[in-house]
């Protein structure tokens, strides 16, 4: 599931993009507006709460099964992805 805006919990707006091949894309701004990166997250996580450093979402197995799953982001290693 792609799209969507999500508030994160230190002022960050996430702004869910199509989702394409490779997963879930999500821009991120900064509490002013401005661009800090973008992280894509895999097709079957869907995200719930996230900020600068965590993001926390639900992933479905291949049996329909739902975990939390957290990840933690480092945009200055990687402005692709979960770090």
């Amino acid at each position: 599931m792609s799209g969507g805006i999500k508030f994160g919990m230190d002022g960050t707006i996430w702004i869910g993009l199509r989702a394409t091949a490779e997963g879930n894309p999500w821009l991120v701004l900064d509490a002013a507006g401005v661009p800090i990166g973008h992280v894509l997250l895999p097709a079957n996580v869907v995200l719930l709460q996230a900020s600068r450093q965590r993001i926390w979402g639900s992933e479905q197995d291949s049996d329909g099964l739902r975990s939390v799953v957290s990840y933690s982001v480092d945009y200055r290693a990687n402005r692709s992805g979960p770090g």
